[in-house]
């Protein structure tokens, strides 16, 4: 890899990017793997996410923020889903009929089901395209309507039908940022 101060290895590019992610989760007891996992999702987010037409840029700060367009906001993301779904005690997977039966409006959750209703659409288009950084801005966008939903809706503490209607949509969310990721070969932690 060139850049305009000469060559960088990737290893590293890599040692750097470990070095970012663990000043990401200082404080935190994160495990290694862990780690290694915020600081190659870093790596890897940054460059889907820029147009394969254009130079990509490293900027370290925004590579690694957890508040802005970047490949640890939407693991951070997803991770915070398997955390409230350990706390009800549930797990990430669906069952095989992933559909919701219960009765049960949505109408708080309509913005999140409208973005993951584009979902097939953007992998579609991407690959079509050989465009991944759609799939990336996706995955950020979802990551951030997923953070609004949790600012105005209590998942937890909701009734026992919203509850359960909440849940059901954690875990398909989960899912697709799951696989979103995984398409751009970036995998989610456990802890962040």
């Amino acid at each position: 890899m060139s850049s305009r101060n000469g060559a960088m290895y990737i290893r590293d590019l890599i040692d750097r990017a470990m070095e970012h992610a663990t000043r990401v989760v200082e404080g935190r007891e994160i495990p290694f793997g862990d780690i290694h996992k915020i600081a190659l999702g870093a790596i890897k987010f940054n460059d889907f996410a820029q147009d394969r037409t254009t130079n990509i840029l490293f900027d370290w700060d925004r590579m690694f923020s957890l508040q802005g367009f970047s490949g640890p906001f939407v693991q951070y993301a997803a991770v915070r889903i398997k955390s409230i779904l350990q706390k009800a005690g549930e797990t990430t997977s669906l069952s095989a009929d992933s559909s919701y039966h219960g009765s049960y409006d949505f109408e708080s959750e309509k913005a999140l089901l409208l973005k993951l209703n584009k979902y097939p659409e953007v992998v579609k288009s991407s690959a079509q395209k050989y465009e991944p950084h759609h799939l990336a801005t996706y995955a950020f966008e979802l990551a951030k309507e997923l953070n609004r939903y949790y600012e105005e809706v209590n998942i937890l503490n909701s009734e026992k039908n919203e509850k359960e209607a909440r849940l059901w949509l954690l875990k398909f969310t989960y899912q697709v940022l799951e696989s979103s990721l995984g398409i751009l070969g970036i995998e989610i932690p456990n802890k962040m």
